[in-house]
């Protein structure tokens, strides 16, 4: 598989979404752009704002963006991952337990981790296995950080969401509220208990949320 840059799969979601308009009518939508997908989301919305700025306005209405669980600098989410695990290691060191307790909870360092930060569900769910599965080896974001819009720049209603236990930190994601903030609708939540796959980890909250965010965002 070859390796697309952010740039190019915004260019992507945006022939999608003519597509959408032309075949299905597609007038108004919600964007909600989860991890990487974040980062893709907004070079697509930052183009289509600023293009309906201006002369264009032939493009389908964005009513909101929800940014879930996405960094603005991947650089920075792959260093907070690298921290958390060499805390979460030395915590087990000190809090070692028993050799037959460990025998029978029979998961590896790299697996309690995963069950810490990444998803905080017993078993890995099976629609998040298949996509790991699926990751080309060789992909990386970690060069990807924001550039800023335009200050003139009217985006939508913006929910920023994270997992309080995410490896995306809130470091990783204050530089969505230089971006963001002050624009009308700006909020940010954070879900208990969860870490990077909200959906899959805390599923009824999650939609709750999504679902009062979009709600409010379509009314007049």
């Amino acid at each position: 598989d070859e390796w697309y840059g952010v740039k190019q799969m915004a260019s992507d979601l945006k022939e999608l979404v003519q597509h959408l308009r032309e075949n299905w009518k597609l007038e108004r939508f919600h964007l909600l752009g989860h991890s990487f997908g974040g980062a893709v989301g907004y070079e697509f919305l930052k183009r289509q704002t600023e293009n309906r700025n201006g002369s264009d306005r032939s493009s389908p209405q964005c009513l909101s963006f929800i940014l879930s669980n996405a960094s603005t600098n991947f650089e920075w989410s792959s260093s907070e991952q690298k921290r958390l695990f060499q805390e979460f290691q030395l915590q087990q060191l000190q809090t070692r337990m028993p050799v037959k307790q460990q025998q029978t909870k029979n998961l590896s360092i790299q697996e309690q981790f995963f069950q810490t930060h990444i998803c905080r569900t017993p078993e890995k769910p099976v629609g998040l296995e298949s996509a790991l599965n699926r990751r080309h080896k060789q992909w990386s974001a970690n060069d990807y950080a924001i550039s800023a819009a335009d200050t003139s720049t009217q985006f939508p209603p913006v929910l920023i969401i994270r997992g309080e236990c995410d490896f995306v930190t809130q470091a990783c994601t204050e530089g969505w509220r230089e971006v963001f903030e002050g624009q009308n609708g700006y909020k940010e939540l954070v879900i208990k208990d969860s870490a990077h796959y909200p959906h899959f980890e805390k599923p009824e909250a999650y939609s709750y949320e999504i679902e009062q965010f979009c709600s409010t965002a379509e009314r007049p």
